[in-house]
């Protein structure tokens, strides 16, 4: 039996080594293509549009952190989560006690697609669980010391949330070089007691009551070099055949297309082997990691907003400076897809006509 387990295990070393050999080696002989301008075609085998209904408690506007489970569609607008179908037809506004409580705002919001459930978090830390019709389940209050919350998903039955703590640091040689990066504080002196402290992400795994069963400590995932700071800000947690990551969208597209290759070459190992190399810490990548595409968006930066996508069974960088253009319904370049199932195999991104906002759910090839 041991020795079956060990096959098995050359047998995979061998084969993902393989493949991480391969791509390096096309990467050195300058057979991987990079394109600065694309078409949303490229990546995309059709893309489906969604005018979306103004429900009565108004406009639809500012919209972020869109989600689908079948036929279902929600999104934060203006603190308010709105619940519609594949139509555009405005069901429900879950959590509507939440939206319209000024002193209590909605921090963002998961689904349980196992049970068709909406889980809502907000600023006063408390979990609520809704149906999709928008009633209430249950709600509960995490007591935790955490600096902040900065995502949160629901995976395999349990809730998945990264915060930042702070800790202090024993040994002052490790206190090196502390940045702010985009509102993100990486470590700092306590100017009372002269104690250094670090502030760091962990990823907390909590059960259906909102009980502790585990944690760890997220690291910035090895892209083979040295950066200015050591706790950037998390935008999503995602999954993968690994289970769960980090996603951090990095501030300066020069270097994605190198840190790309580099985690290719060296984190494609499945995760039970790395346990070794990282202590069981969780990643921090650069990156979405979807099946065939590696993506990362930025159009927060001003002047400076990006796409770039990696297609890994082509060989082809995408650097857009002004994402890809949409060649399905002509409403001119993308700069913000944005997934919509915590796996990254379908993107979205809205667009207004007529002051309706339009919904575009993007599938991307396989």
């Amino acid at each position: 039996m041991k020795k079956c387990g060990l096959l098995l295990l050359i047998t995979l070393f061998l084969t993902y080594g393989y493949q991480g050999y391969k791509i390096v080696h096309i990467y050195m002989n300058d057979e991987i293509k990079v394109k600065t301008s694309g078409k949303l075609s490229d990546i995309a085998k059709n893309v489906f549009p969604v005018p979306l209904e103004t429900p009565d408690s108004g406009i639809v506007r500012n919209i972020k952190r869109v989600q689908q489970d079948g036929d279902n569609i929600f999104l934060l607008s203006d603190k308010r989560l709105l619940h519609f179908n594949l139509s555009g037809k405005f069901i429900s506004q879950p959590a509507i006690e939440i939206s319209n409580n000024n002193e209590v705002y909605i921090a963002d919001y998961t689904l349980d697609t196992d049970n068709h459930r909406v889980i809502v978090i907000d600023s006063q830390r408390k979990i609520s669980k809704y149906d999709y019709s928008g009633n209430l389940i249950s709600r509960a209050k995490i007591n935790q010391q955490w600096r902040r919350i900065s995502a949160f998903t629901y995976h395999n039955g349990y809730l998945w949330i990264s915060a930042e703590t702070t800790e202090k640091i024993t040994d002052i040689s490790t206190n090196n070089n502390y940045y702010e990066v985009d509102g993100c504080t990486t470590g700092s002196p306590d100017k009372k007691s002269g104690d250094n402290y670090q502030v760091i992400h962990r990823l907390y795994q909590l059960d259906c009551d909102m009980n502790e069963i585990s944690n760890q400590k997220l690291y910035l995932a090895d892209i083979g070099r040295d950066i200015k700071y050591n706790s950037p800000c998390i935008d999503e947690l995602l999954v993968d055949d690994d289970g769960v990551y980090a996603y951090s969208s990095p501030v300066d597209m020069q270097y994605i297309f190198s840190d790309t290759m580099h985690i290719l070459q060296y984190n494609i190992i499945p995760s039970f082997a790395l346990v070794n190399r990282h202590q069981g810490e969780t990643g921090i990548y650069p990156v979405r990691k979807g099946n065939r595409f590696m993506m990362s968006t930025n159009h927060n930066i001003v002047d400076n907003c990006y796409t770039f996508c990696f297609d890994k069974t082509k060989y082809i960088a995408y650097m857009l400076s002004e994402g890809f253009n949409d060649d399905f319904y002509n409403t001119g370049n993308i700069t913000d897809l944005q997934p919509l199932d915590i796996h990254n195999t379908t993107y979205c991104f809205l667009k207004s006509e007529a002051n309706i906002p339009i919904l575009f759910i993007v599938t991307l090839n396989s």
